[in-house]
């Protein structure tokens, strides 16, 4: 997830393009911005405020382990911080 403002301004799409196509072998969905948020606490829907630690953005990439993730995405333009999860794989259950 990214997380922020990028810094500078943020990256070209051609420098997005160029760095999907060195990793293309590790990005699973390119992402997108996040446009919108909301907080849903069971009560009532409450809009979540822009600050420094909202979320800006997904992509989902493969890496062997945190350490290979944390390589990929600093090496990602225009990104100001990240935060990663690592997410259990649950495609061998039966359902």
């Amino acid at each position: 997830m990214h997380v922020g403002q990028n810094k500078d301004g943020g990256a070209s799409m051609e420098d997005w393009m160029k760095w999907f196509e060195a990793h293309k072998e590790n990005v699973v969905d390119m992402g997108a911005p996040i446009m919108n948020s909301a907080l849903f606490d069971g009560g009532e829907k409450k809009d979540i405020e822009s600050d420094q630690d909202e979320l800006t953005g997904y992509m989902i990439l493969k890496a062997d382990s945190m350490e290979d993730a944390i390589d990929l995405v600093k090496s990602a333009p225009g990104l100001k911080k990240v935060r990663i999860y690592e997410v259990m794989d649950m495609s061998n259950m039966n359902m």
